[in-house]
């Protein structure tokens, strides 16, 4: 029995609407996507201090609300 290798071309990956690799890799990088794992935006701009990645302002501004709630410095900074 043979194996069958189908290669797909990148237009038609596209097409079946599966998230493309550039996204996964611009995650948590700044001007990117968000960090957060169930969030979708893009233009991640706010550093956070804790583990180094970025996140969109609504993420951040959770996080620091978050932190002070809980008597800690706020974690996350804009950077512009």
């Amino acid at each position: 029995m043979s194996a069958i290798t189908t290669w797909w071309s990148p237009q038609q990956v596209a097409g079946l609407g599966l998230p493309q690799q550039p996204q996964y890799a611009r995650r948590g990088a700044f001007g990117g996507q968000c960090h957060h794992i169930t969030c979708t935006r893009t233009g991640a701009d706010w550093w956070n201090k804790g583990n180094g990645r970025y996140f969109c302002d609504t993420c951040a501004r959770q996080i620091n609300a978050f932190c002070v709630h809980q008597g800690e410095p706020e974690l996350c900074e804009l950077h512009i």
